[in-house]
């Protein structure tokens, strides 16, 4: 049995796939397991970690409500990316996104970068754990990274993606660390255009560029300067 599948999410891409011996009915226990490599690797964490107060970005659409739980951000080169090197992941003059930065403690003991969705009316993240998930975004920049098989997960480079977990948030002013809680204290510090900020922000690196010093400050002063456009909101 032959299935094909396109694709028109920016890109004309189709995919032709082969099946075989093809039985009806439910598979046998433990088919989806994940195997003990996978787990390992699941359950991996950085070393030496400890409490920080960082800001992260995410680029969303305005009717999203403005919570950090199962839900990735991104450290302001990560969202330079998306915004600037023609991302097909996003396109902020054609959707009417907005950038909003956020400021948090967390416990710097990463975990694995862990993917997060809305379904069935509410946020959730694959896989399971409290621990801040971390990778590298910007691979084919970073001369750091080399054959570390954790895709930057514990290296100290800027351009990362983030998940966190509601798993793992310090609720009722807890402090991080508190019963296991691995980030918290957060609030929103501003939100505002994605078309305004890459319209300010996106003019410095030629494509292709890694992100210098100065892009990043130019995209926080960007952003600091764009008209906040979530005063009603309750974040």
């Amino acid at each position: 049995r032959e299935v094909t599948m396109t694709s028109s999410s920016g890109l004309a891409l189709t995919s032709r796939y082969v099946f075989s011996d093809i039985h009806v009915g439910a598979p046998p226990e433990g088919t989806f397991a994940p195997d003990a490599s996978c787990a390992q690797k699941l359950g991996l964490r950085c070393p030496a970690g400890q409490t920080s107060q960082i800001d992260l970005y995410r680029i969303h659409g305005p009717k999203e409500n403005l919570v950090m739980a199962d839900r990735n951000f991104a450290d302001p080169a990560a969202s330079l990316n998306l915004l600037c090197k023609n991302s097909r992941i996003v396109n902020a003059s054609l959707t009417n996104a907005w950038v909003s930065h956020w400021s948090l403690s967390v416990n710097t003991s990463w975990g694995v970068y862990r993917k997060c969705w809305y379904r069935e009316g509410h946020n959730m993240c694959e896989g399971s754990g409290g621990a801040v998930g971390r990778q590298f975004a910007l691979m084919v920049h970073s001369q750091a990274i080399g054959h570390d098989t954790t895709m930057g997960q514990c290296i100290d480079e800027a351009g990362a993606w983030y998940t966190l977990p509601s798993d793992g948030h310090c609720v009722d002013d807890a402090r991080v660390g508190a019963g296991g809680c691995t980030w918290g204290s957060e609030h929103r510090v501003h939100s505002a255009s994605a078309a305004c900020v890459a319209a300010r922000a996106c003019t410095t690196s030629a494509p292709g560029a890694a992100f210098t010093a100065d892009d990043i400050e130019a995209f926080e002063v960007a952003l600091a300067g764009c008209p906040e456009v979530a005063s009603n909101q309750v974040a």
